[in-house]
C-alpha cells in the first residue's frame, strides 16, 4: 500500500541504524502518521522523497546540481525548519571532518 505523508529526516546520511524522522503528530498529518505510529523496532518501510533540496559532499567541496557551494545563507519558519536542521547537521559534520 503507497501512502502519502509530509516529514522530514532529521538524521544524517552516515547515522547508521537510525531513522530520525519529523512528522506532524496531529490529525493533518495524514495517514504516514498512523503509519509512523504502528512501527515498531524491526520494522521495514520504504520511504522515498517526493523531492527537495540535495547536496552533495565531495571529500573537496560541497555541490548543489553539480556547482561548488561557496557560501551558504539559511532562513525557514514552520515546516521548514526540519530540513534546515538536516541541512546543518550535514554542514557541521563535512566541516568537522575535513579541517
Amino acid at each position: 500500500e503507497t501512502l502519502m505523508g509530509y516529514f522530514s529526516p532529521i538524521t544524517r546520511p552516515s547515522d547508521e541504524g537510525v531513522v530520525g524522522l519529523l512528522a506532524r503528530a496531529d490529525s493533518k498529518g495524514g495517514p504516514i502518521t498512523r503509519l509512523l505510529e504502528l512501527s515498531r523496532p524491526g520494522s521495514t518501510l520504504y520511504m522515498c522523497a517526493m523531492g527537495g533540496l540535495r547536496l552533495k559532499f565531495d571529500p573537496e567541496r560541497i555541490l548543489f546540481r553539480d556547482q561548488e557551494i561557496k557560501r551558504i545563507g539559511l532562513l525557514a519558519g514552520g515546516t521548514g525548519i526540519a530540513p534546515m536542521i538536516q541541512i546543518i547537521r550535514a554542514y557541521g559534520h563535512y566541516v568537522r571532518s575535513h579541517p
